[in-house]
């Protein structure tokens, strides 16, 4: 089934520009008939019912006509008792692939200043976007210099000392411990190009912390100047 198969290359990190090309080629028509386009996979591969959840379209209050209006935001409607997502059937994915899928799509564009998402220009290195300066009173993002993430503060010119950690390094640590907690996933990452193991890593990391390093000339020792802290858990490794 096409729909299986779009959700393996999104999974897999390959870009809906590929997978759309992959299935107009194959002339497999879209669901409102024509030519697929990466607007009409990334609602799809969204879509509650995707993950066999029940769709809510969620509503504003209109202020000028005085009633609710739906907006195009779909979302999981949630039992309102228990708070939970209410399943309708068996989905073509799981909650947990969609989370990851989504998570994948969301690290391939940021946020501007007009409240669009837009396209991040060039392709993303492993940890952009995860990485902070973890130096008292800075919190800077961090992002990769030629060959090491470097707090964005010293870059910018700012009173922080700086973080700064070889790219190799922080990422083969990070990838260790995701891989650690997540077995499962070890043959998919090792099949997957950056933005797919990124969307993994968007999917179980809020963020990863990296202190400064003690002394010039030293190994980078991950126990000693990493914080990763865990989507959905409290604590911090």
């Amino acid at each position: 089934m096409y729909a299986r198969l779009i959700a393996d290359e999104a999974l897999e990190g390959q870009s809906l520009v590929r997978v759309a090309r992959l299935l107009n080629e194959h002339e497999i028509a879209a669901p409102r008939g024509g030519l697929w386009q990466v607007g009409s996979l990334s609602q799809l591969l969204r879509a509650p019912a995707f993950a066999g959840l029940l769709p809510e379209t969620q509503t504003v209050w209109d202020e000028e006509r005085g009633f609710r209006k739906y907006t195009s935001v779909v979302r999981p409607y949630r039992d309102p008792h228990t708070g939970c997502p209410v399943f309708v059937g068996e989905g073509i994915v799981t909650v947990e692939e969609q989370q990851r899928i989504v998570a994948a799509l969301e690290s391939r564009t940021q946020l501007r200043g007009d409240g669009v998402r837009r396209p991040v220009r060039g392709a993303a290195h492993l940890l952009t976007g995860l990485l902070f300066c973890a130096v008292d009173g800075c919190g800077t993002r961090m992002s990769k210099n030629r060959t090491s993430y470097v707090c964005q503060g010293v870059r910018l010119g700012h009173t922080c000392p700086g973080a700064r950690a070889m790219a190799a390094r922080v990422e083969e640590a990070v990838a260790d411990a995701f891989l650690s907690r997540n077995p499962t996933l070890v043959a998919q990452w090792e099949r997957s190009e950056v933005q797919g193991k990124r969307g993994l890593l968007f999917a179980a990391v809020e963020r990863v912390w990296v202190t400064r390093a003690p002394g010039r000339g030293r190994r980078f020792d991950p126990e000693k100047r990493l914080r990763i802290v865990w989507a959905g858990e409290n604590h911090e490794e």
